[in-house]
């Protein structure tokens, strides 16, 4: 796991142990993997693709089809070039383990971030993989949906044990999970690198492979029980600010139909412009001792690795993202990070954030409560504070968990107001507010990516101690989340009825007692918010 994950999962653990007023960190230690998951049985009948036939894995009525190139390795001189096509192979090939995650510095678990959450190896460039579910002897034409994982654009994996599409499978939907490169192998922008490319583009790499995957899924899909005409991209964290690049890319245009954007929109991170990240990318290969880009492709993989900013020490307060999907005027022609980027896919969607994202907030005091809401809002900090009790130590450590919340909530009112305004985008926003248990220790709520696991139905009493409240919020969400991937729309009989953003200003939430709630704890705490961003200030998840 990169130095900025380590550091955020060090200061997690230390929540319940330190006195001290501990500094928000850092979005990238959100979330991502554990071991390949066991299957027990070969598929009886091999599938035909474009490149050839695969044999899989059957459990339980779900078949399996893992480690599925769809692209050429991204090596040699590949590397830091859009993704080339896949190779054929004659006769039938095994599709039954993972292939290899994309290179990036191993992890370990720790504070809300148990074992589930760390990437498994082994990890190469040659990564370009994607994994699919699918319900056996089933009718055709299924819809489709591609999870995109998180991880700070620096690590992930679609092999999480968490990322299993059996359980989705099991409900008639076909699930497809992929590796996109990460850290400088996806989003490395150059001088040289883009004078070499035909669009004069460089640090979209990742987002490219997300793209080409999606090209495979529409071209192949209908071999495996799923249908073309109906794919839903859903991601979470840098996999959702992908799904929201992805809706903005013209290479992605026509390729799917729904979103599902899990904390990723009004996030507060906005993309590098292309000449900012063509210096930094310059000072990264000096650094590095390579004149050019052949020198650079030349390098080891993991001599680049070791040269990342994320593996020296930074600050605790650090939140640096050296990188990240370029604004590059051809892959990404706008900033995801605003809701006002007019979409070149304007599919409905699903979006929201958790209500403890930001659990690093460490105030035990009146005066860290004003020293944080100071940092936050400058000038404007007396009038938030006097929104926010905080006479007494009490008072304080509840209100800047309140504030916190309302900050990133406020954030995404802004963000899908603007995008349903300029684009007729239809969007459905929510809190997810279930916490995720834990056996020893803290309870740090519904942490950021906490939902995962229930979206997926992947509740494992070797990782966490679910009970049957869990289990009733697993199947609702998924429940809610099959009837937007079928049609839209997420309303269901039985359930509270969800109103577009434009017709409301309240959000869903996901959880034991799910129905609409206001996004902001009261009017005029949103309001003092919104001037604030009004006016220059920044809203953001940290």
């Amino acid at each position: 796991m990169d130095i900025l994950a380590r550091k955020f999962s060090n200061i997690a653990r230390r929540l319940s142990t330190s006195g001290k007023k501990t500094p928000v960190a850092a979005l990238a230690a959100i979330a991502l993997l554990g071991s390949p998951n066991l299957v027990v049985a070969a598929s009886e009948t091999p599938v035909s693709t474009e490149q050839g036939k695969l044999a899989g894995n059957t459990r339980d009525g779900i078949d399996s089809y893992l480690g599925i190139p769809y692209a050429a390795p991204p090596v040699g001189a590949n590397r830091w070039r859009s993704p080339q096509p896949a190779t054929a192979w004659q006769g039938v090939k095994a599709a039954k383990t993972f292939g290899a995650s994309c290179v990036q510095a191993p992890g370990a678990p720790g504070g809300a971030y148990t074992e589930e959450f760390v990437t498994p190896g082994p990890f190469a460039e040659d990564c370009l993989f994607l994994n699919i579910w699918t319900k056996k002897a089933a009718a055709a034409r299924r819809p489709v949906l591609v999870w995109i994982h998180g991880g700070g654009f620096s690590i992930g994996s679609g092999a999480m044990p968490m990322f299993d599409g059996a359980a989705l499978a099991a409900k008639g939907v076909v699930v497809v999970t992929l590796n996109y490169r990460l850290g400088p192998f996806g989003y490395l922008a150059h001088p040289g690198l883009s004078a070499e490319d035909p669009h004069h583009s460089s640090g979209t790499y990742g987002l490219q492979d997300q793209a080409a995957a999606l090209r495979w899924v529409h071209r192949n899909i209908t071999a495996f029980g799923g249908d073309p005409g109906n794919v839903t991209v859903m991601g979470e964290s840098a996999g959702a600010i992908s799904t929201n690049g992805l809706i903005l890319s013209p290479l992605a245009a026509g390729l799917f139909h729904r979103a599902v954007v899990l904390s990723g929109s009004g996030m507060g991170f906005p993309a590098p412009n292309l000449r900012d990240a063509e210096t930094f990318g310059a000072s990264f290969a000096e650094k590095l001792g390579a004149p050019d880009v052949a020198a650079l492709r030349a390098l080891p993989a993991e001599k680049i690795l070791a040269a990342v900013p994320w593996n020296q020490e930074l600050p605790p307060a650090a939140i640096t993202f050296p990188f990240w999907p370029v604004v590059d005027q051809w892959a990404l022609p706008a900033d995801p990070d605003l809701g006002s980027s007019r979409p070149r896919s304007p599919v409905p969607m699903m979006t929201g954030f958790n209500q403890d994202e930001n659990f690093l907030i460490m105030v035990r005091t009146v005066a860290d409560f004003e020293s944080l809401v100071k940092g936050w809002f400058g000038s404007r900090a007396d009038r938030i504070l006097a929104l926010y009790p905080h006479a007494t130590d009490a008072e304080a450590a509840v209100s800047a968990k309140v504030l916190a919340r309302d900050r990133y909530m406020t954030s995404l009112s802004r963000w899908t107001s603007a995008r349903a305004s300029s684009s007729d985008q239809i969007i459905y926003q929510y809190v997810y507010d279930h916490p995720s248990p834990t056996r020893a220790g803290p309870n740090f709520g519904s942490f950021h990516s906490a939902g995962i696991s229930y979206f997926f139905g992947n509740l494992d009493p070797a990782t966490r101690p679910f009970a049957a409240g869990d289990r009733t919020v697993s199947s609702q969400v998924q429940d809610d989340l099959i009837a937007f991937i079928k049609t839209g729309n997420p309303n269901r009989a039985g359930r509270p009825q969800w109103p577009r953003v434009n017709e409301s200003k309240q959000v869903m939430a996901f959880g034991l007692k799910p129905g609409l709630r206001d996004a902001v704890s009261s009017p005029a705490r949103l309001e003092a918010l919104r001037d604030h961003a009004r006016n220059g200030g920044r809203l953001s998840l940290f």
